[in-house]
């Protein structure tokens, strides 16, 4: 695997990493114990999420849309740039595979992109006006997010598959 690859791959776990502790130690003591909406890859009801954004604490939420609103905006982006590399170092050419899998982590990027979006309207309207829609697409963009970098990672899983039974 090229050098270069190899950090990009380095420098997302990192990111990974630290998103993962805010996500999962410093965050749910802030929101009655509850971790963040964007890590259900199932989604959430309108319900759970506006009471999620109402249990957040003024910690939980300058936590949210500070440190964790940077490094998860820091995430799509090295995460997306990495499987389309990885998709890149493992087809030979502009293959149906590369172009499917760069095609899913544009489409991860944009509709992690919008449920960021939409979960910090959440959080600044305080369950004010739009909050219900805010909740209802960020969920649905939640569960999109998750099936795309599913089928990324899957397709990733057998190309890496594949080369490695024909050497």
């Amino acid at each position: 695997m090229p050098r270069p690859l190899l950090m990009l791959l380095g420098l997302t776990g990192l990111v990974f990493l630290a998103l993962n502790y805010l996500s999962y130690v410093a965050i749910p003591p802030h929101a009655n114990g509850q971790t963040l909406l964007d890590l259900r890859p199932l989604g959430y009801s309108v319900q759970t999420a506006l009471d999620w954004a109402a249990g957040l604490t003024a910690t939980g939420r300058d936590l949210y849309l500070g440190p964790v609103t940077y490094f998860d905006a820091g995430f799509m982006v090295l995460l997306a740039v990495t499987i389309a590399g990885l998709a890149m170092h493992l087809t030979p050419s502009w293959t149906v595979a590369r172009i499917g899998i760069c095609v899913f982590a544009v489409i991860y990027l944009y509709v992690d992109v919008q449920e960021g979006y939409l979960i910090r309207q959440l959080v600044l309207s305080e369950g004010g006006q739009g909050a219900g829609a805010y909740a209802a697409i960020a969920s649905l963009s939640t569960k999109i997010k998750f099936a795309a970098v599913a089928v990324c990672l899957i397709w990733l899983l057998g190309l890496w598959r594949n080369q490695r039974m024909a050497k």
